[in-house]
């Protein structure tokens, strides 16, 4: 059976499970270069700004990944409660 709520919460769980993957290989990505000594990565202030604001992306969308985590286990509490009432309740 289709429910129609869960498709936006799916959605938005895949699009933040997405975000959280592209920000984590963004960072890594980045301190690689810097690890590396890739140009225009040297400027150890500039580097450490970047590093930080990545990571608070990366916890930004984390934090957000998590409360699409609680709606779709709301939703499928809420499901699996359903389902187990007799028919014709």
């Amino acid at each position: 059976m289709y429910w129609p709520r869960w498709s936006p919460v799916i959605g938005r769980t895949r699009f933040r499970i997405a975000l959280a993957r592209l920000h984590a290989t963004a960072t890594a990505s980045f301190i690689v270069e810097i690890i590396d000594g890739a140009d225009g990565a040297a400027d150890d202030d500039l580097s450490q700004g970047a590093i930080t604001d990545l990571l608070d992306a990366l916890e930004d969308g984390v934090t957000d990944l998590e409360v699409q985590v609680r709606e779709h286990q709301r939703l499928t509490e809420t499901r699996r409660r359903r389902s187990r009432r007799p028919s014709g309740s």
